[in-house]
């Protein structure tokens, strides 16, 4: 398998899948006794990283951590904010799992639908904050620039039959 533009192998386990490649080194995906979704890298930049929790919350992740190299990474998240991330990109639409709740991108991480803003809140239930809080990193909403592209006028192209 290909995932942007770079190989990658998975093999699926008893309880989970490891996966090799990618930009990640080895990764290990279990599901714990608690409920959790065990993720584990053995050697992630911390772009990947900032790519991955992109999808667990309503707004960018930005790196400000000024942090080179790899890094071993372990993450524990909720299925709700698994299946929240799934739904945000789409995935759950190709399963059979319709649009997120709202009919928006808005599902947030952290459990049923909630206001956008609440995703961002570290004071929010989400397991996504309490994971990376336990890296020693922090997740902290700002205001600030971002790119974006906005299509004022499209036109379909006849084609010939």
């Amino acid at each position: 398998m290909t995932v942007n533009g770079e190989k990658m192998t998975i093999k699926q386990t008893p309880n989970g899948a490891t996966f090799r490649g990618g930009g990640i080194g080895t990764g290990k995906v279990t599901m714990g006794a608690n409920g959790l979704m065990h993720m584990e890298y053995s050697a992630m930049e911390m772009s990947k990283l900032v790519d991955m929790l992109t999808a667990f919350v309503d707004r960018p992740v930005i790196d400000e951590t000024k942090l080179t190299g790899k890094y071993q990474v372990a993450l524990d998240l909720s299925m709700a904010d698994m299946m929240n991330a799934a739904r945000k990109s789409g995935a759950m639409g190709m399963m059979g799992g319709g649009p997120p709740p709202g009919g928006g991108a808005g599902a947030a991480a952290g459990g049923a639908a909630r206001p956008l803003d609440s995703a961002s809140d570290p004071d929010a239930a989400s397991s996504v904050f309490a994971a990376v809080e336990q890296m020693g990193l922090k997740l902290a909403p700002r205001k600030g620039p971002i790119d974006m592209v906005i299509v004022d006028k499209l036109e379909k192209a006849p084609t010939d039959n």
